[in-house]
């Protein structure tokens, strides 16, 4: 077909861990990982030992150094079942740095939380 070129584009993937699986803090964000220039990025998550009343919020955030604010990037599913995990898939500029974001509703909330990526630049 005119006017269409098949291009091969080669790509870093890095695995970046964004929490301690090991952490049960119901109101918690995390450091700061850098993303600078990736791309796109596929988000995992995958708990157990969920005990509360309402759920807890988990949001991957990317920050804006212009306006110094932080932004969600993807929510995760409210997490209420006892076990579980969800992927979420990001096909855009990341940002310029991501931290993680978790808020249990009614902070009665624990359970062994494990998040990660897989990103490419």
């Amino acid at each position: 077909m005119a006017g269409l070129q098949r291009l091969a584009i080669a790509h870093t993937l890095r695995k970046l861990s964004l929490f301690d699986p090991n952490d049960t803090n119901p109101h918690y964000t995390t450091d700061l990982v850098p993303v600078q220039g990736s791309i796109e990025a596929n988000f995992y998550i995958k708990w157990d030992s969920y005990s509360g009343t309402t759920g807890i919020d988990i949001s991957v955030q990317t920050y804006d150094p212009v306006t110094d604010l932080w932004f969600d990037l993807i929510a995760f599913s409210r997490i209420t079942a006892a076990s579980g995990s969800e992927k979420e898939t990001v096909v855009s500029n990341l940002g310029w740095q991501l931290r993680l974001k978790m808020v249990g509703v009614t902070g009665d909330e624990q359970a062994n939380i494990g998040v990660g990526a897989v990103v490419k630049s």
